[in-house]
């Protein structure tokens, strides 16, 4: 059971990242040291992304997140401050995000893929249906 809801969160998780401002090792990063994880002893020594890094490369990776995420943050007031979204599209992606945290816990990994490829294609013309002319 554990090891399908891993597979399932995976899959989600790898959607994500994909259309995402994140890589995976610096996902890895901010997850580790939100969660505490970072604060290892030297004989465990740091991992991302299932391997071993040092403390410079563990912290490089942080930093470059922290930037990706303060941009995708600013991006989003930017777009609300220019009336391109709204309040209801912020509610929409928080809505989204809710979803897919709950699909992880509930679905079979086969169903999960045909969900992912409609999530795309709804956000994708979301994005275009946001930035058309409007006369």
């Amino acid at each position: 059971m554990e090891k399908q809801r891993s597979a399932r969160e995976s899959s989600i998780r790898a959607f994500l990242v994909k259309n995402s401002a994140l890589t995976k090792t610096q996902l890895a990063a901010v997850l580790s040291y939100v969660h505490g994880e970072h604060t290892t002893s030297e004989a465990n020594a740091r991992r991302l992304s299932g391997r071993r890094v040092s403390k410079g490369a563990f912290h490089r990776s942080l930093t470059q997140a922290r930037r990706n995420i303060e941009a995708a943050v600013y991006t989003l007031t930017l777009l609300t401050y220019e009336g391109v979204i709204g309040q209801r599209d912020i509610d929409n992606i928080t809505i989204v995000g809710n979803l897919l945290q709950e699909l992880a816990e509930s679905l079979e990994a086969g169903e999960i893929q045909p969900i992912l490829d409609k999530s795309e294609a709804i956000m994708s013309r979301t994005v275009k249906k946001m930035t058309e002319r409007r006369m």
